[in-house]
């Protein structure tokens, strides 16, 4: 979109940023970390801000500074750009999730990566790849449960309008 995403006001003025640190809070997490980049504005919501190891690397570099600062368990993964998901949906895929495996939601043959439980054992392959340039998180989250990393949970019919994302200005202005 060209601009930080997590500073976009919805409708009851919180910005999308205080809204998904709201519905991790809900769901249980004790601790919720934002994955920026170094060069980016801070941050001030309440969060522990944890930075991009390996600079303009898109969503692995987030997800493997995450894993690298969990030092053990699980990681929960919600991007900012999906302003529906419900506590309910991030409730039921941590129950689904144990120390040593994550959960990858599927929708029919697509991946969405960007939500997801992801566990610290995989902190050295999403470090690996993203140094590397292999940063399709989609490839991480099917080596992830190729491995036994993380199992498929195929997403029930009734949450799947929660996991859709805001990619483009329309769907802000649609969604209003």
């Amino acid at each position: 979109m060209g601009t930080d995403k997590s500073a976009f006001l919805l409708p009851d003025g919180r910005t999308l940023l205080q809204r998904q640190i709201a519905v991790l809070r809900q769901a249980g997490v004790a601790e919720v970390l934002i994955s920026r980049r170094a060069a980016q504005v801070p941050v001030s919501a309440g969060a522990r801000i944890v930075i991009d190891r390996a600079p303009d690397s898109g969503p692995l570099a987030g997800i493997a500074a995450g894993l690298a600062t969990i030092r053990a368990g699980v990681l929960l993964v919600l991007a900012v750009d999906m302003p529906h998901v419900s506590t309910t949906v991030l409730r039921q895929m941590i129950a689904l999730a144990s120390i040593g495996r994550g959960v990858v939601p599927h929708r029919g043959n697509g991946v969405e990566c960007l939500i997801g439980v992801y566990p610290h054992s995989l902190a050295a392959l999403a470090a690996r790849r993203a140094a590397s340039g292999q940063l399709r998180v989609r490839e991480f989250a099917a080596l992830a449960e190729v491995s036994g990393h993380a199992m498929r949970w195929e997403i029930p019919e009734r949450f799947l309008p929660e996991f859709e994302n805001w990619n483009k200005p329309e769907d802000i202005t649609t969604a209003r």
